[in-house]
């Protein structure tokens, strides 16, 4: 009897043990799957953040494609000595217009100026980056200022006009101008625009 009792004592008493091991196994194998689906949870957020990121910064990024400035007057043709005349340059990048220039300018002189033979009909690009001027058929004008500026341009002193347009929308930055003798003025634009320079100098005649 004592040995039966003995042995039924031990079976009870391995039953017991084997219920308890059980569920402890299983939470263990839980956990482990649990942090194991949390660790790669967070991996694939941090993974599309940082994508996200880059789409975002490389979106807000300009184009690296240079400025194109277009050169035109109001009028085309027909410029008179003491009519007023609109000079217009319309920037674009990659197609798309450019309203956001950081400075456009117009330097004016007339070939008779000692210095229309270092500047005159030239084209030129400066600064981070290559950019190209796109010509309209001759034509002119900019708003007279308080008569002549004088500004050093690339290191030498002139007597050039030199005069700040303003943007009227749509990528075009314009200024009237009068020109007050007959013969043939020089017109160049200056565009400074999302770190290129542009630079391109027009004849106009005036009749």
């Amino acid at each position: 009897m004592n040995m039966k009792t003995n042995i039924g004592v031990q079976e009870k008493t391995r039953r017991s043990f084997q219920n308890e091991s059980m569920p402890r196994s299983k939470r263990g194998r839980f956990w482990k799957q649990a942090l194991l689906a949390c660790g790669i949870l967070t991996a694939v957020l941090m993974l599309s953040a940082c994508g996200a990121g880059g789409k975002d910064s490389d979106s807000s990024a300009f184009p690296q494609a240079p400025i194109e400035v277009a050169f035109s007057t109001e009028p085309e043709s027909g410029i008179k000595v003491g009519e007023p005349v609109e000079l217009v340059a319309t920037v674009t990048q990659e197609g798309k217009l450019v309203k956001d220039a950081e400075l456009v300018r117009f330097e004016i002189w007339h070939e008779d100026d000692e210095d229309a033979a270092n500047d005159g009909g030239h084209a030129g690009n400066h600064g981070h980056g290559h950019a190209e001027g796109h010509d309209a058929d001759g034509e002119h004008a900019a708003e007279h200022g308080n008569g002549h500026h004088h500004h050093p341009m690339d290191g030498h002193e002139t007597n050039h006009e030199m005069l700040e347009a303003k943007h009227r929308g749509d990528g075009q930055y314009a200024i009237s101008y009068t020109f007050s003798k007959t013969g043939t003025y020089y017109v160049m634009y200056h565009v400074d625009a999302r770190g290129f320079h542009a630079m391109t100098a027009h004849e106009v005649i005036v009749e």
